[in-house]
């Protein structure tokens, strides 16, 4: 087990059970919503932040809250690396899933080759995450949602605005195996389904690549197209 390494848990709290077994010694940090405690038990470490009045395009305000005050708690517990994880998505062994982690990196499982708005290359994949807490907080730390409405796209950007010049982007969509898997129970996939969708056009809708090409300054001139 890595010792400055946590697991933050961004989200509802139905899951948690399984996720503990799943999660097995690591360390974990539940980042969820007042109204969820019969969720949890006594010894699990718990942020129950309050939901915000303004959830955001896609509830990404939502997402932000509690990402960040997980992210804010394992930095001031001593904490120098974490994996992000959705709620829903299950791990089925942790060991094989960190171990594909770069640390010098910023871990994201691919890129989405999804044309959400005309012209548009994708975006990064945001079901879970792992580097330094310290470019998680910042990419994470979104002041403005006004000028999109998709959650992967401002944090695309906030990558590229804050972290292109400081740490790489490494996927790992090609360790996830039978031994090695992701399931995602809101849509009742195995996340390792997205590498029977490998990219031929790049803009066609829904399928996936481990393409960094996109990652430039000139990202985001398809909004100039659409404002």
């Amino acid at each position: 087990m890595i010792k400055d390494f946590v697991i933050i848990i961004q989200g509802p709290g139905t899951y948690s059970k399984i996720l503990r077994e799943r999660l097995k010694e690591y360390p974990i940090i539940f980042s969820t919503w007042i109204g969820e405690e019969s969720y949890f038990e006594s010894e699990d470490i718990v942020i129950f932040n309050q939901i915000p009045e303004f959830a955001g395009p896609a509830n990404l305000n939502y997402q932000k809250i509690s990402t960040l005050s997980g992210l804010k708690l394992a930095k001031e517990n001593g904490y120098k690396m974490a994996l992000k994880l959705r709620s829903d998505v299950i791990p089925n062994n942790i060991d094989k899933l960190i171990e594909s982690f770069d640390r010098d990196s910023l871990n994201f499982l691919c890129w989405h080759c999804h044309e959400v708005y005309p012209g548009c290359p994708g975006y990064l994949v945001d079901h879970l995450m792992a580097g330094e807490i310290d470019n998680l907080i910042k990419l994470w730390d979104i002041e403005d949602m006004s000028w999109c409405n998709v959650p992967e796209i401002h944090i695309t950007q906030q990558y590229i605005t804050k972290l292109i010049d400081k740490v790489k982007i490494q996927y790992f969509l090609d360790a996830l195996n039978d031994d090695n898997e992701l399931y995602w129970i809101k849509r009742k996939i195995n996340l390792s389904s997205y590498k029977e969708n490998r990219i031929h056009d790049n803009y066609r809708k829904y399928d996936f690549s481990l393409s960094t090409d996109h990652l430039t300054e000139n990202y985001t001139r398809f909004l100039k197209k659409i404002k």
